[in-house]
């Protein structure tokens, strides 16, 4: 026998579930839970989960069914977020967004938590529907207003839609809760670029790739760009270096370094 106490909103809970009835629904689901590192629900219990050959040994299987059903009702939202997150992972975005739709639906009118806005809007992004990517992520800072990275996440949006007064003002209400994240710093320095400020784009980057040096090949080409404005050829000889590390096919940089070879 199995015994799963759940407590408190953040608490870390290794799921697994020994035991699978012949109801083909809460199969699926049990099955799901398997080890799985979950958030479990604020509320204080412990569940019994009977081993199958016990239960049916036993002539238990009413029984066994009740505490499963009961256990796997009460993980659901986060057996559904995880699931997203593989999908996700995996490129299926169209049931990633079905099951993220499905966990939310089962936060029983609690506000899904921050992760889950998150997701739900990379997902949407993902799917090419910016409208609503946008509209999840305003909501999600209505809802978690500390957040840092729905703060980054919408700044680096409206960047993208080409929307610049938006993306400033995005970035200047991020700045109190995101300012520790490489991706915010990012479109920090990408704004500063695009308007032509490439000293605070400098200075932008720099701290991005402090926090995460292995942030992406774009910021490097940039900060390669930057130094070469700047005459400092062997520092945009390093960036540049830096892309083909990350990034061993892209062929701005290798042009770039050839330019500088071919002129030394």
């Amino acid at each position: 026998m199995h015994r799963v106490k759940t407590s408190g909103t953040h608490q870390r809970v290794n799921l697994s579930l020994a035991a699978v009835c012949s109801d083909d629904a809460m199969r699926r689901d049990a099955l799901d839970g398997v080890s799985y590192q979950l958030d479990v629900g604020s509320d204080q219990r412990t569940v019994e989960i009977v081993g199958v050959n016990e239960a049916f040994a036993a002539q238990r299987v009413r029984r066994f069914q009740s505490l499963a059903h009961d256990f796997v009702r009460h993980l659901s939202p986060q057996v559904e977020l995880s699931r997203a997150l593989h999908a996700f992972r995996l490129g299926d975005y169209t049931r990633a967004d079905q099951m993220l739709v499905t966990a939310r639906t089962r936060f029983e009118g609690d506000a899904p938590p921050a992760v889950w806005f998150h997701y739900a809007s990379l997902v949407a992004a993902a799917r090419d529907d910016a409208d609503q990517a946008q509209a999840l992520l305003e909501e999600g800072i209505r809802t978690h207003p500390s957040v840092g990275v729905l703060h980054a996440n919408y700044a680096a949006l409206m960047l993208s839609r080409g929307a610049l007064t938006a993306a400033a003002a995005a970035v200047e209400r991020g700045m109190l809760h995101a300012a520790n994240l490489a991706p915010f710093q990012k479109t920090v320095g990408d704004l500063a670029y695009r308007v032509a400020r490439f000293d605070d784009a400098m200075e932008a980057y720099q701290r991005a790739v402090r926090l995460e040096p292995a942030l992406g090949p774009d910021i490097y080409l940039k900060l390669g760009e930057l130094r070469y404005q700047r005459g400092e050829i062997v520092e945009s000889q390093r960036c540049w270096q830096r892309v083909l590390e990350l990034d061993p096919s892209n062929r701005q940089a290798q042009v770039s370094l050839d330019a500088i070879r071919r002129a030394s």
